[in-house]
This record gives structure tokens, C-alpha cells and sequence, in this order.
């Protein structure tokens, strides 16, 4: 059987940086809702806990920035790995928190559905692919093709 050997070159790079997008936009989105709608949050048992912590609106500011931090590190994924990997020790750290706080509702209550927990154990896992494809060199630019004749000569400055 031949042996799987990981490519020089991940040809994922693309979807890391979809991934980073997307996120981010999730993130905006809830960030924008948890400051823009606290009443709602704040009406529903499965955030209690987390509201115990931080108001609406102070998750929501934290969901903004994350959110922002991975549209930049989206943008610069190429050129900027301080930023990338910032962006996605923030957005980890927000998901896995609110990942366990759910598990724990989970485990302590029994009218509790595992929907929640497992849709943030996904937004990890999104994070956790786009982390270890920045191990990575991006892929080479494609170069341009050259035009034969006479319109192919370099340009010279004199």
C-alpha cells in the first residue's frame, strides 16, 4: 500500500481563506445581533449562562472584533501570519468558550438538544483547518503569458 504523504504545496489554500471570510462573517453577524437584539438573547434559557458572564452587547463587541480580526487576517492571509494566527486565537477562544458553556447546559439539562454545542464544535473545527493550513507557503502566483511577435519585447527605460 503507498504511503500518504501530506503535499508541499496545500492546495487548500483557497478554501482556508473562504473559511476565514465566512467566519468572519458569522461572526459580525452575531456580534451585530448580540448588540442589536439583547432583548431576544436575554429572553432565551440557553444563553443564561453565558449572559451570566458578560451582558449582550459586551459579547457583542467581542463577536465584532473577532469577527473584524478574521475579515483582516482573510485579507492578508498571504502576507501577515501575526494577524492570522491573532485572529484565530480570538475566534477559537470565543467559540471553545461558548462551545463548553453549552455542553455544560447539555449535561445539566435534560430538556437540553446537543444542536448548539455541536454547531459551535464545528465553527472549531473550521478554525482548527484553516490554523494548521497556514503551515503552509501559499501557492505560487500564475504567471502571465507571454504574447509572441513583436509586442512581446520587454519595455526599457532610458
Amino acid at each position: 500500500m503507498a504511503s500518504l504523504k501530506w503535499p508541499p504545496r496545500l492546495a487548500s489554500w483557497p478554501a482556508a481563506r473562504l473559511n476565514l471570510a465566512v467566519m468572519s462573517v458569522a461572526f459580525l453577524i452575531s456580534g451585530f445581533s448580540l448588540i442589536f437584539q439583547a432583548h431576544r438573547w436575554g429572553s432565551t434559557p440557553a444563553y443564561h449562562v453565558l449572559l451570566k458572564i458578560f451582558r449582550a452587547p459586551a459579547w457583542g463587541a467581542l463577536f465584532l472584533l473577532s469577527g473584524t480580526a478574521l475579515g483582516v487576517a482573510a485579507w492578508q492571509m498571504a502576507f501577515r501570519r501575526r494577524v492570522v494566527i491573532t485572529a484565530l486565537v480570538l475566534a477559537f477562544t470565543l467559540t471553545t468558550g461558548w462551545m463548553l458553556s453549552f455542553v455544560a447546559r447539555y449535561l445539566t439539562s435534560p430538556s437540553t438538544t446537543p444542536e448548539t454545542w455541536v454547531s459551535w464544535a464545528i465553527f472549531d473545527f473550521i478554525l482548527i483547518k484553516v490554523a494548521i493550513s497556514i503551515d503552509h507557503p501559499a501557492p505560487p502566483l500564475p504567471r502571465p503569458a507571454r504574447r509572441s511577435g513583436s509586442s512581446a519585447r520587454p519595455l526599457t527605460t532610458r
